[in-house]
């Protein structure tokens, strides 16, 4: 389901609806229903694969929790990041044709990430299997990201939110202006970019002008799917990280990067590059460097 066709603005609108009326302690209910829909009219295969992280993480979470042991925890994020890693490459190597399930790395990096907090303990493992599950399943964020924390969505999810006037507006207007980049911006300059960047007969500079427009596109279409995912999400009275931060305008190559998809960033800098750098091996590694590149 995409999140600019009717059908997720209904399902927004009617799990906001439910949300408001039903008593503070059980409005993560409406948000797992809404999040069950969402899953549910994208496929059986993103349920089943969606649902299967989510157990595994459930349960992963809880053992992790009981005993901290490394190679328990490689065990499960083996069956994680492999059931990813499977879907997304076995189709390309062996030519088998079959529809990938919606968002599947943005949640599997996210439940990786849960268990990896709950071994290091900065995260509590949660006992209830369906509110691991909503973790994992979100509607508003499935399509693209932003990857969350535990401790980022978590407790957002599992406490009731209130009805603020200020934030619920500020959310609908954050909505409108994702909208605005997706549909005027984004896909007016569709067309017009595939032509040029054609090429055939067209002038050098013509071409050029192309390629600028596509950036102008590109820096449309992902930013703005993110303000409506966080317009919807702002609305219910839930937070999500930044996602891009006028990446476009930054100064050098490395500022990019901390500007361009946020949490994809941090999640390789605090689940992958900083364990590896402070590791016996990769201090050892980066002192054979320094002696042999200075």
């Amino acid at each position: 389901m995409s999140i600019l066709s009717l059908e997720f603005l209904a399902l927004a609108a009617g799990v906001m609806l439910v949300y408001y009326l039903l008593p503070l302690n059980i409005r993560w209910i409406a948000l797992l229903c809404g999040s069950a829909a969402f899953v549910a009219l994208s496929g059986w295969q993103s349920a089943a694969h969606l649902s299967a992280v989510a157990l595994i993480m459930w349960g992963g979470g809880l053992l992790l929790q009981k005993k901290k042991s490394r190679l328990l925890l490689a065990l499960f994020l083996i069956l994680d990041l492999g059931a990813m890693a499977f879907l997304k490459y076995y189709p390309a190597l062996s030519g088998a044709q079959w529809i990938l399930p919606l968002g599947f790395s943005y949640f599997t990096f996210q439940s990786a990430g849960y268990l990896v907090d709950v071994c290091r303990g900065k995260a509590e493992a949660q006992k209830n299997p369906l509110k691991a599950w909503l973790f994992v399943g979100y509607f508003p964020q499935l399509s693209q990201g932003p990857i969350s924390t535990w401790k980022e969505l978590g407790g957002q999810l599992m406490t009731g939110h209130r009805f603020e006037p200020d934030a619920f507006v500020s959310g609908f207007q954050l909505l409108l202006w994702g909208f605005f980049k997706k549909m005027v911006i984004t896909d007016r300059l569709a067309a017009t970019t595939d032509a040029l960047l054609k090429g055939g007969d067209l002038p050098g500079w013509f071409i050029l002008g192309g390629v600028i427009l596509y950036a102008v596109r590109l820096y449309a279409d992902f930013p703005g799917g993110m303000d409506v995912i966080r317009g919807v999400s702002r609305m219910l009275g839930i937070e999500l990280p930044e996602n891009f931060r006028r990446p476009f305008f930054s100064q050098s190559v490395s500022e990019y990067w901390r500007r361009w998809h946020i949490t994809l960033g941090a999640w390789f800098r605090s689940y992958l590059l900083y364990p590896l750098t402070t590791s016996k091996a990769g201090i050892a590694l980066g002192k054979a460097a320094s002696k042999a590149f200075g």
